[in-house]
């Protein structure tokens, strides 16, 4: 039985930004699939090829990443008492959903948020780029929720 007004009811603010841990892990990968194509047997004009379209990816991807590091005015992320989740960035204001893919690890929650337009928004949330307190309330309100059916 919870307790009227725990710590866990309050709402949760995210001021997200991508993790450094995850950016680093995604570099690595994407460095270990050029040397995977290189050290492929196939011929030297698909290695080349491939090799030039995966290189494409990263610094398209490097791109991404920086201007979401840097943003000035990063997405927040509010989960209010009453298990609305609301994101606003931008200048705007919109009220999400929580998708069926959310996932809850001890070191990892990745969060599956709908908005009303119905696309899809995942927020990778790891210890680097949130709060320990923020991603430890998070993860009990994702798997007890507060709100109470009708």
């Amino acid at each position: 039985m919870r307790e009227a007004g725990s710590a866990f009811e309050g709402p949760i603010r995210i001021e997200y930004r991508p993790s450094p841990r995850v950016l680093a892990l995604q570099v690595v990968m994407y460095l270990g699939a050029i040397v995977a194509v290189a050290l492929s047997g196939i011929p030297d004009w698909a290695r080349l090829a491939t090799a030039t379209l995966v290189i494409a990816i990263l610094v398209h991807r490097s791109r991404r990443w920086w201007r979401e590091f840097f943003d000035p005015a990063p997405p927040i992320l509010q989960l209010n008492a009453r298990d609305e989740w609301r994101l606003q960035h931008a200048g705007r204001n919109g009220r999400l959903t929580l998708g069926t893919e959310t996932v809850s690890l001890p070191g990892l929650i990745v969060l599956h948020l709908r908005d009303e337009a119905r696309s899809d928004r995942y927020f990778l949330l790891a210890p680097d780029n949130a709060p320990r307190d923020v991603l430890r309330r998070l993860r009990v309100r994702l798997r007890f929720p507060i709100a109470r059916p009708d």
